[in-house]
Order: C-alpha cells, then sequence, then structure tokens
C-alpha cells in the first residue's frame, strides 16, 4: 500500500488578517485540501514547501498555486475596480 503525501498550505505568520483565513477555510474545503496541514512563515525556504501559498511571499501566479496581493504592479481585479485579496485570487 503506498502512502499518500500531505498536502500543504501555507500563509504568513504573527496576525492573521480575513483574506488569508478565508483563503485557507476555502481551499479546506476541496476534497484535496480537506486534511492539508497549515504552515504560518514568512521564511522563503518554508513556504517553497508548500503546495499552495496564500497572502504572502510576493508572487500571484495561480500555474505556481501562489496567491499574493500584496507586491507591486499587481491589479487583479474582480469587475475591474476593486483589487482582489487573497481570498478572492482564490475564489476566483
Amino acid at each position: 500500500m503506498s502512502q499518500q503525501i500531505q498536502p500543504t498550505l501555507a500563509t504568513h505568520n504573527g496576525t492573521f488578517h480575513a483574506d488569508e483565513s478565508l483563503a485557507i477555510f476555502l481551499l479546506s474545503q476541496l476534497p484535496k485540501y480537506a486534511n492539508a496541514k497549515i504552515l504560518r512563515s514568512r521564511d522563503p525556504a518554508v513556504l517553497a514547501t508548500a503546495e499552495v501559498v496564500v497572502d504572502v511571499g510576493g508572487v500571484y501566479d495561480h500555474n505556481a498555486k501562489r496567491y499574493d496581493h500584496h507586491q507591486r504592479g499587481f491589479e487583479e481585479t474582480i469587475d475591474g475596480k476593486n483589487k482582489l485579496s487573497s481570498a478572492g485570487l482564490i475564489y476566483r
């Protein structure tokens, strides 16, 4: 019997905010991430080990499963006016 690898989700440590909390919650509703391990760190080496990273890391790249909205030049919107948070990026 093969051992299944537990997926990991990551967000920043320190004070939590509604956007990354909701993003992690939304992901945890998917069967693939229902039992995921959650990492809280700002260390790039730790974040690199996660399957999905939200609200930290300075990268928005859907293909790489990196969902930060804090970097300069981030312009993703839901309606052409309001920029998306990390939860909005996951929802979309």
